[in-house]
């Protein structure tokens, strides 16, 4: 069966498309007939036998008009615009044929094909919605692009998945052999893929207009389809269309919702909500929204407006955040209410073993493995134990924990001894993972880091973060990208045995760093909320908004936001970083102190938070670092990064500024710089590699100052800058988490003592000498370590990607 979504350039009595579009040609009103028709056959002509369908909607993307009982329809529009006729596909019906038709002087007759398709009036489906793959140069990444297709596609035909839906970015400047390279990935799939345009998709234009590439390529901007009793909408969400372009749009969005039977759930996709917010909470105001999907900010995560749940995807490129960038979301409509779950890409039979491994006990077993793949799930994990003359002596049926986590325990204990564990997955002899252990009857002196215990915090963690500590106990904030984050919260966890405390929901993910005066925790959600906790028990004391008494609130109430910078705490005020806002609250009941709205923190997506010290506030973004008074906000200095004596004109502020008493020390995504804390003068800089959103902020220790960047750590001198020494962690090749991608070590690294305790984005969890950095042990989590290390009591404290919580006992 074809794809029914395809969008292949058409032809037009022998003439491209792409003719319409250019300079001088004739531009005219025009009427469009046909028929829409019962396609018996599938083969996209209409046979004399083959009925119209009635009461079915075609549009020009201005207009819309319904077939009369015959199937015909007739529609007035015009060449002066890159148009085209299609149809809204209606329930119980798929394509056969294209779903739309250029608009010419010559195009006047144009019928279109539907058959039956019984999976499309069911009220329960799924369906991907993904985002960006914006790849410089597409063709060099052919291997990497079709693989992940193909592993989508593999998803969707073990689960049924209906269709794809791409929200925007799909090139990177919309040059028509890009936008041609697409379609013929996408008409390779079995399903139809719903293209959504981004800016990128416009970047290179025709002399006018500037959406002649986009609809000579992949048919409407603008359009609708029904699926399941969802009626599903496509919309241009930037600025590149002509004002008269735009009231067209907006004026057929409006009529299209408004032919909808009353109730209907719709779901509202584009690339970003900003620029027609104001359109959108029109919309859910007057009609039945169940959800806005849209990519662009490159991150994936979720908030919710008015109940309305926000769902913005990962993008298909892997370059942005390190490894597992790449995820794709599953979202599934049951009676018109969504849920989701997640992908991550290039995963192929993967499986790990983390217990056990090292030296154990004789006491009992603990045997706990991941197991993950992109298109199939696991259904079943063993484990088998194998003694030193390679006999199997045990085996252990392995219970899910998690998404990727199986647990088990032999509880009878083993003779001491060297001994192999096999796991293997679905009774695939393929999918296996091994490990080798050695029992003692007593515990073993040792001089590295050893596991002592591991716990699931029930949700992955894909942002960076730092756990924060307060005597025996650590703190994880949670984030949950699916709709609904009902994992989303606070856990605390007992630092010697890894046993739960106490665990808090609340309403979003916590994807920043959290902090504490001792007695009260501080976190803000994903969506601006601030939440304070006690720290005994994790009761709420109370709750604000960093974007209370701005614009946010209203007028601009379905921007998209986001909070990844942590929160930082001086005196009885507490410091919070996010989209398009700094603010300082008062610890006590959470009232404003002051708030710098759209002004200092432009950046949609701030990594920076506010680090401050004796009455300064210090802030970086990606073009200059700023001091502001910790009482009022106001600015004391501010220092563009092209005015250094290194300039660069824009370089990402991934990191929070660390405000020593001997400077502030700025860390950008290729350099690291030491500032005079009063007036914000360079001290020295360093060349610290390069990253693009992701690298580790500074970590002070006696003489030295840490970073970690791409794939390494670096290790400066405090008062000259100069580098010490360099630790590369595995190259991707080393690892299993999938060839195409990309390790930029973001997690902040750890001072214990002489050593230095790094998170990978590898995977692995390293021990390192502080003054040389040479590697003196190492353990594999799995899955790439965002967060980062702590130290509790005589226990390091890691968590990966996974949601693996590992505590590592040491001497």
């Amino acid at each position: 069966m074809q794809n029914i979504a395809r969008h292949t350039r058409a032809l037009l009595g022998g003439v491209t498309t792409a003719c319409l579009f250019l300079a001088g040609t004739a531009m005219a009103d025009v009427t469009i007939s046909g028929t829409v028709f019962d396609d018996r056959n599938h083969n996209g002509q209409r046979e004399t036998d083959e009925p119209g369908i009635p009461n079915v909607q075609v549009s020009d993307g201005d207009k819309i008009v319904r077939t009369d009982t015959e199937g015909r329809y007739a529609l007035e529009t015009t060449t002066n615009i890159p148009n085209t006729v299609f149809v809204i596909n209606p329930n119980g019906y798929m394509p056969t044929n294209d779903f739309f038709h250029p608009v010419s002087v010559a195009s006047n007759t144009v019928d279109f094909g539907l058959a039956e398709d019984p999976r499309s009036a069911k009220d329960t489906f799924s369906f991907y919605h993904t985002a960006d793959f914006q790849f410089g140069n597409p063709r060099d990444a052919v291997a990497q692009i079709s693989g992940d297709l193909a592993a989508m596609e593999s998803w969707a035909e073990h689960h049924d998945v209906a269709f794809y839906a791409i929200c925007g970015d799909i090139t990177t400047h919309g040059a028509p052999d890009d936008l041609q390279f697409f379609n013929e990935q996408f008409d390779a799939l079995k399903r139809p893929v719903y293209r959504i345009f981004g800016g990128h998709d416009a970047l290179v234009e025709m002399e006018r207009p500037k959406m002649g590439n986009w609809v000579d390529a992949f048919g409407p901007y603008a359009y609708a389809w029904n699926y399941g009793g969802v009626h599903f909408i496509a919309l241009v969400s930037e600025g590149y269309l002509s004002e008269a372009e735009n009231e067209r749009q907006m004026g057929w969005w409006k009529r299209d919702m408004a032919d909808l039977p009353a109730g209907t759930p719709i779901v509202l996709l584009a690339h970003t909500p900003d620029q027609i917010s104001a359109e959108i909470r029109t919309a859910v105001d007057a009609h039945n929204v169940v959800a806005f999907l849209f990519g662009h900010w490159h991150t994936h995560h979720n908030f919710d407006v008015d109940g309305v749940p926000f769902v913005v995807s990962s993008p298909m490129r892997p370059s942005d955040w390190g490894a597992f960038t790449k995820r794709t979301r599953v979202m599934t409509v049951a009676q018109g209410k969504l849920s989701s779950q997640s992908r991550v890409l290039e995963q192929e039979k993967r499986a790990v073993v983390l217990q056990p491994t090292g030296t154990v006990s004789n006491a009992g077993l603990e045997v706990r493995a991941l197991v993950y793949d992109t298109a199939m799930e696991a259904k079943a994990v063993h484990a088998m134990i194998f003694n030193p003359d390679n006999q199997e002596t045990d085996s252990v049926t392995l219970a899910k924990v998690d998404d990727w986590t199986w647990h088990g325990r032999l509880d009878a204990g083993l003779k001491p001894g060297n001994y192999a564990v096999d796991v293997v997955v679905n009774n695939d002899s393929t999918w296996t993972a091994g490990a080798t252990f050695a029992v003692s009857r007593e515990e073993t002196a040792s001089s590295t880091m050893a596991l002592d215990w591991i716990v699931s915090m029930e949700a992955d963690q894909p942002h960076r973060t730092t756990p924060l500590t307060i005597g025996n106990k650590v703190y994880f904030g949670i984030s949950d990208g699916q709709v609904g984050a009902t994992q989303a919260g606070v856990v605390c966890l007992d630092g010697a045995t890894g046993a739960v405390v106490w665990r808090t929901r609340l309403p979003r993910s916590i994807n920043a760093a959290m902090c504490s005066d001792g007695t009260t925790l501080f976190a803000v959600d994903g969506q601006g909320g601030i939440h304070a906790l006690n720290v005994a028990d994790g009761g709420i004391r109370w709750q604000a908004d960093a974007y209370a008494d701005t614009p946010f609130h209203e007028e601009q109430r379905y921007y998209w936001r986001t909070f990844l910078a942590p929160l930082t705490l001086a005196d009885d005020t507490l410091f919070a970083a996010g989209s398009h806002v700094l603010a300082a609250l008062s610890t006590t009941d959470g009232s404003k102190r002051w708030t710098n709205y759209n002004d200092l923190n432009r950046v949609p997506y701030p990594l920076a938070g506010l680090a401050p010290r004796e009455g300064r506030v210090y802030f970086e973004d990606e073009y200059k670092v700023v001091a502001l008074n910790q009482e009022s906000g106001a600015v004391l200095w501010s220092k563009a990064l092209k005015d250094y004596p290194d300039p660069v004109a824009r370089e990402r502020g991934t990191t929070a500024p660390v405000a020593m008493d001997d400077g502030v020390y700025v860390h950008h995504r290729s350099r690291l710089r030491k500032l005079d804390p009063v007036t914000g003068e360079q001290w020295w800089s360093a060349p610290s590699g390069g990253s693009l959103n992701y690298v580790g902020t500074p970590v002070i220790a006696d003489s030295h100052v840490l970073v970690t960047n791409g794939g390494q750590i670096l290790c400066f001198d405090r008062q000259t800058g100069e580098r010490q020494w360099t630790f590369g962690t595995r190259a991707v090749n080393d690892t299993t988490l999938g060839p195409s991608q990309e390790l930029r070590n973001g997690s902040t690294p750890l001072i214990v003592g002489d050593h230095v305790v790094l998170g990978g984005d590898d995977g692995y969890v390293y021990w390192l000498s502080l003054a040389s950095g040479e590697k003196v042990w190492e353990y594999n989590t799995g899955t790439p370590i965002k967060a980062s290390p702590v130290q509790v009591g005589h226990h390091v404290v890691v968590s990966n990607f996974a949601g693996n919580v590992f505590g590592f006992r040491y001497r």
